[in-house]
């Protein structure tokens, strides 16, 4: 301040560094809701799809129905597609019958949860999740803290040198807590997320839907 000399010319004080970056793989594993509420409105809490098990009424114009679990399928199948630098992997949950084997967390097929996942992380995995997603329907409940801690065991089990992120993907309200398939189990879904913080692996949340107070 006040000085009345001339300002330092910028090849004086001024340096140059050029840095070299490249793109690195990841292991993301989607966890993805596929309960009842699954086939109700994207946008409201009513059923878009009559196969669907959610306790919620009929949308009164079923023809401009957008039911969640077909807008996020789409989202999903072309996101994979189209991010070959990331290696995908599909954890659904409740476990779909007739799928993986493994030990079932949870108690009874409609929180059941089994220790593996629908489609293992690897390069190659974008057609593998398009035909599972494909071949399954919304139904039962939403043992999400069940999905997130095999999620967590089974990336603890992949052997590369790339970062691991969990992406869950639900419309929010988490039950099957001990006690009762319908129970809420918000408290036991921050532990597992909390517990699979601890192991190394961040836990991204998309919302579905208008009811998710839960998820931040």
């Amino acid at each position: 301040a006040g000085s009345t000399g001339s300002p330092p010319t910028s090849s004086a004080n001024c340096g140059q560094q050029t840095m070299n970056t490249s793109k690195q793989a990841v292991d993301v594993l989607l966890v993805l809701d596929r309960s009842g509420s699954m086939g109700d409105d994207i946008a409201q809490d009513c059923k878009c799809l009559s196969s669907s098990n959610s306790s919620n009424a009929a949308c009164p114009n079923l023809t401009t129905c957008k039911d969640r679990w077909s807008t996020v399928s789409s989202a999903v199948t072309a996101t994979v597609a189209s991010t070959p630098d990331i290696l995908w992997g599909l954890k659904l949950f409740s476990t779909p019958e007739g799928g993986n084997t493994g030990r079932i967390r949870g108690g009874g097929s409609a929180c059941g949860v089994s220790n593996q996942v629908e489609v293992p992380v690897s390069a190659n995995s974008a057609h593998a999740i398009q035909q599972v997603i494909a071949a399954t329907s919304p139904a039962n409940n939403t043992p999400t803290a069940a999905a997130i801690t095999a999620a967590t065991a089974y990336l603890k089990t992949v052997n590369d040198p790339n970062n691991k992120v969990i992406l869950l993907a639900t419309d929010g309200q988490p039950n099957c807590a001990p006690g009762g398939a319908s129970n809420s189990d918000v408290d036991g879904t921050i532990a597992a997320i909390t517990a699979a913080k601890t192991a190394g692996f961040q836990v991204y949340v998309i919302g579905i839907g208008p009811s998710v107070g839960n998820l931040d």
